[in-house]
């Protein structure tokens, strides 16, 4: 068993650097479906199965698009999470003062929820379940989150040093509620709605900087 399933492996890996067209295209479907029925009913309540059957496909036929359905996951959730922490990062690491930087990861973060809906809120959701299963994938989980927390983190250190920032607030804890008030839009943000991810986003960097400003002397 292990030798066909390593065999399949290195066909899809070679197939898809190759970029067949019709293999490229079926397995696009393939996330496409996983993604709805992800959001619909959970990672953990979703069996490949239910995702074979969304494309029309046999399980040992699905297995030549997909390895597993962590696979799924990654490519659906983490990866967008991923080019999500890069941003931040370029954020962090370019020449703007902290504020406009807090400002920008704020909106950013939101409009980037709504490009990306619902893969991030997939994410979001999934995250500590996802802890569970441990070894390399949750590694790769874990510095994800890491990354966010060191970029965040230096920004609002920066803005506490340039006098920007309240010097008395605690700036990883700080850092946490901002993710942790983003994060939690999952709950009720839904694109095409009243309000855009980039108005949201604008709405909640007035309440972070407002909150987060030192106060000026009289």
């Amino acid at each position: 068993m292990a030798r066909s399933e390593s065999a399949i492996a290195k066909r899809r890996k070679a197939t898809l650097k190759l970029s067949r067209p019709d293999y490229v295209e079926k397995r696009a479907q393939i996330l496409s479906a996983a993604t709805r029925i992800f959001a619909e009913q959970g990672y953990r309540e979703t069996s490949i199965s239910d995702i074979a059957r969304e494309v029309d496909l046999d399980r040992a036929t699905f297995y030549y698009y997909v390895g597993s359905k962590t696979d799924l996951f990654d490519a659906i959730a983490v990866d967008a999470a991923e080019e999500n922490v890069t941003e931040v990062e370029r954020i962090c690491s370019s020449d703007d003062p902290a504020d406009k930087k807090l400002a920008s990861l704020v909106e950013q973060l939101m409009s980037s929820y709504e490009r990306n809906y619902p893969r991030l809120f997939i994410f979001i959701r999934e995250y500590e379940r996802q802890l569970e299963g441990g070894g390399s994938h949750s590694k790769r989980l874990k510095e994800i989150q890491k990354r966010y927390d060191t970029a965040l983190s230096g920004i609002i250190r920066e803005g506490q040093e340039a006098g920007l920032f309240n010097k008395d607030l605690p700036v990883r804890e700080i850092g946490f509620s901002i993710i942790g008030m983003i994060n939690w839009s999952h709950l009720w943000f839904k694109p095409g709605r009243s309000i855009s991810g980039s108005d949201m986003g604008k709405a909640m960097s007035t309440l972070v900087m407002d909150g987060i400003r030192a106060k000026r002397k009289r």
